[in-house]
């Protein structure tokens, strides 16, 4: 076990009375993994999810977490910096972030484990916000992805020692939404099956 994979299982164990973890025999042992979890409990949902599983997961998260004194266990831990125009940054385009999506390719070819959260945001609704193409472009760019739902649930997500529950969903094949003639229209199903699931 790595040294943040200690870190994170310490931490969560320290605020959390019981994690559940459900379904874990759909997350591969090992391959290509892109996880695509919902995000209702901010900076817990990456700890919980990450204390569940022996895999190492590299996070995708906002430009603007990246600051002291989170820059340098962020980076530490492999978390990928994304930017988004909703976070204020000026002039982002949508190949603005290509160095962020060959970051999780690069990850993905040798066989590692991309989590990314596909509402964008952390919310209180008790249902999912609008899911974004992010996971979906990122499993299509690299041959051999499998793609993980996963729900994250806390029954009283502000109690310190409460429960938390992971939920593993059943595989999505990228590979079956790849051979779309258009390209587009491939991550946009995929979006949906995502969403759906």
């Amino acid at each position: 076990m790595t040294l943040i994979k200690a870190c994170t299982k310490f931490l969560v164990r320290g605020y959390y009375r019981r994690v559940e973890a459900r379904g874990l025999e759909n997350l591969p042992a090992e391959g290509p993994v892109v996880l695509a979890p919902n995000h209702p409990n901010s900076l817990f949902d990456p700890l919980a999810l990450g204390s569940v599983t022996e895999r190492r997961i590299h996070f995708v998260a906002k430009h603007t977490l990246f600051t002291f004194p989170l820059k340098p266990i962020l980076d530490w831990a492999g978390v990928i910096p994304v930017k988004r125009k909703q976070d204020g940054a000026e002039g982002v385009s949508r190949d603005q972030n290509l160095q962020a999506f060959e970051a999780c390719f690069e990850i993905l070819k040798r066989g590692g484990v991309i989590g990314i959260f596909p509402e964008g945001i952390t919310h209180d609704a008790p249902r999912l916000a609008p899911v974004k193409t992010g996971p979906a472009r990122i499993a299509l760019g690299v041959d051999g992805v499998t793609v993980v739902p996963v729900a994250l649930h806390f029954p009283r997500k502000a109690a310190f020692r409460s429960d938390a529950v992971v939920v593993f969903g059943d595989r999505i094949r990228a590979a079956d939404w790849k051979a779309e003639a258009n390209p587009r229209e491939g991550v946009r199903r995929l979006t949906a099956e995502i969403e759906a699931r």
